[in-house]
Parts: structure tokens; sequence; C-alpha cells
């Protein structure tokens, strides 16, 4: 008797050992998170999220049979189930795709040869050119010019030319005597070209591409307020379409941070003719404007209200 009884005990327990051994295989599931309650009575039930489905999945599995079945096996999408937590980067925002830059050589094989740095964003938008260094001693200029050379946008196309008179900027000099002043090379009428092959082909840019804005990046040597015949901390501006408004803006925005008059900007027009954003802007089109700040104040400080100025300027056309 003693034999028979544990027999049939020992056949009552097979089907539940059975049971206990896949539900616990179940469990240790490589890839699978789950969480749950077994009654082992009655039925054992799991609840599982894979890391490649958004559903959690309920399956049950019977124990009053004498062998193992799967039953009831459904989707869900009940939060009350709170399997544990996946890690799911699917929807995780995809990053800002980084502007493209390229660098081309202007004047290429020449003396005067200089760099155009192309800096395009994924999404369309405005063309802004920031050219420094037209005169070689405007130090300034080509340094603050120098820093959007890979400047981040987020719309539209930013051009830099950040040493356009390479030669002068070597020579430590406002221009070079054999060449003469960059600065009054560019076109003085609709149908007159540029004076020489550099300058050409710097205009040359600002028609192909189309430029919507032109900042160029200049120094004085005095403050406009004290000697009005030094254009030292000024904004002069060509006043085609809506310019006036927007460098009002920026010289207001910059003037709130200078805390002596003298040292505050004033608005100036028209550019010389024969300078860049004069031709720009009076054949082109172009909303264009030189910025001037005073060789009296440290080089930082200049630096930094060019900088302030182009980014200012970027801001308003919601670029940066």
């Amino acid at each position: 008797m003693q034999k028979r009884s544990n027999t049939h005990k020992l056949i009552f327990y097979i089907p539940l050992l059975a049971s206990i051994v896949l539900v616990t295989g179940l469990l240790f599931i490589p890839g699978v998170a789950k969480a749950g309650t077994i009654n082992l009575h009655n039925s054992a039930t799991y609840y599982s999220n894979t890391f490649i489905h958004p559903y959690v999945f309920a399956e049950t599995i019977n124990f009053n049979t004498g062998y193992v079945t799967a039953v009831n096996r459904q989707e869900t999408a009940d939060s009350s189930l709170s399997p544990a937590p996946v890690k799911n980067n699917n929807n995780a925002p995809e990053p800002a795709a980084k502007p493209m830059i390229e660098k081309k050589v202007l004047a290429k094989g020449t003396k005067d040869a200089t760099e155009l740095y192309i800096i395009k964003a994924n999404k369309p938008g405005p063309t802004v050119m920031i050219v420094g260094g037209i005169h070689g001693n405007e130090t300034a200029g080509y340094k603050a010019a120098e820093k959007f050379i890979n400047y981040d946008i987020k719309r539209g196309t930013l051009l830099v030319i950040p040493r356009a008179n390479q030669r002068a900027i070597d020579n430590k000099s406002r221009i070079i005597k054999s060449v003469g002043d960059m600065n009054r090379q560019f076109p003085t009428s609709s149908k007159s070209s540029a004076d020489t092959h550099l300058t050409r082909e710097i205009y040359k840019v600002v028609k192909d591409f189309k430029v919507d804005w032109l900042m160029d990046m200049h120094e004085s040597i005095d403050y406009h307020k004290l000697n009005p015949d030094s254009v030292g901390q000024t904004i002069i501006y060509y006043p085609a379409n809506s310019t006036r408004s927007t460098v009002s803006g920026l010289l207001n925005s910059i003037n709130k941070t200078i805390k002596y008059s003298r040292a505050q900007f004033t608005l100036l027009r028209y550019p010389v003719k024969g300078s860049l954003a004069r031709a720009a802007g009076q054949y082109l089109g172009v909303h264009s404007y030189i910025f001037e700040t005073c060789s009296k104040q440290s080089l930082s400080t200049r630096i930094d209200y060019h900088v302030k100025a182009a980014n200012l300027l970027l801001k308003s056309l919601d670029m940066n």
C-alpha cells in the first residue's frame, strides 16, 4: 500500500513539477521583461513586453491537466499590468542634422587668393553673407568673421569670407598700394563690373547665391559721436527694402549694453561708393550694411561687438 500511495503521489506531482519547470524557463527567456504572479492550484499568468513591440502579451498556463497547455494568449495595452520597464529608443527624437560646410578659394592661383565658407542648413531660409578683412589693419573685423566659419545654423545659408584682403592682412596694412583700396573697387553702376579679379569673384558670389543680407565688418580710428569725420561705432546701411528697421533693432539692442554714450552706435547712410555694401545694396537689392567699431577700444571688446551684431542679425532671421 505504501508503494502504491507513493506512486500515486508521484504521478500527481509530475505534471505540477513539469509546469513549474516550464514557467521558470519562460521567466528567463532572454530579451523579455516579465512580471506577474503564479497560482499553483489553478494557473500561472505571466506578462511580457519585448523590446520591439509596444504592447503587453498575457499568457495563462493551465496546471489542472495531466500536461501543460498554453491558453488565453492575447494582446493587450492595459497599463494596469505594469510590466517591467523597457528600454525602447525607437521613439526618441532624432538629433538635428548639422549644416553642411564647404570651403572654396576665390581668385584661386593668384596672390590674392582667399577662402569662402558656405554653410548650408537642411531647411530652406535666407542667405546671409559676412565679410571681414577688406582692410587688412582692421583686426577685429576679420577675427570676428572667423568665428562664423563653422557656425551652426538651423535654416538657410551662411556665406563667410573672413579674410577678404589676405595680402593686406599679412602685411598688417589697410591696403596693398599696388592694388589700391578694395573697398572702392566694387561696381559703381548697374552696368559696370568690379575692378580686380578678386573683387569680381566676391561680387559674383553675392549675385550667384542671391544674398539677402550682407554684413561687412570694419573699424575706424575714432568715435563718430566725438568726431563726425570718423565712422567708429556706426552702422552704415543702404536703405533697400526694410533694411533700416532691422539694423535699427540691432543698434538699439547693442547700445543697451554700452555704458558710455560716446561709445554707443549711430545709424548712418549711405555706404561709400565703390564699397561692397553700397554695390550690393544699390545694384543687387541686398539688405547690406557696414558695421564699424572704434579702434580706441580693446580688441576683445571690438570683436565682441561684431559677433553680437552678427548673432542678432541671424536671430532676427530665425537662423540660429
